[in-house]
């Protein structure tokens, strides 16, 4: 997502790609949905969902992801597990 390594800790990952970001996570708007497709590191970043969980109405993810996103202090409620 917006983390600069796409990996569980820096020194066990590469750089990203693209230095830049086109937008600044700060500056997003209300989210109505985040839809995570799998929970590799590189879709499914902790920082990146640290900083948007308060703006965010509802996540949607694959069975037992959700655990994860309670764990780094999402709601329940605002958490769907899809198969």
């Amino acid at each position: 997502m917006f983390g600069k390594v796409p990996a569980p800790h820096p020194f066990l990952g590469r750089n990203r790609f693209n230095k830049e970001f086109p937008l600044e996570i700060e500056k997003l708007p209300q989210i109505d949905a985040v839809i995570f497709s799998h929970d590799h590191y590189d879709h499914f970043d902790y920082e990146s969902v640290l900083k948007i969980k308060g703006k965010t109405k509802h996540f949607y993810t694959p069975l037992s992801v959700g655990n994860q996103l309670q764990a780094w202090g999402v709601p329940d409620a605002k958490i769907t597990e899809m198969y």
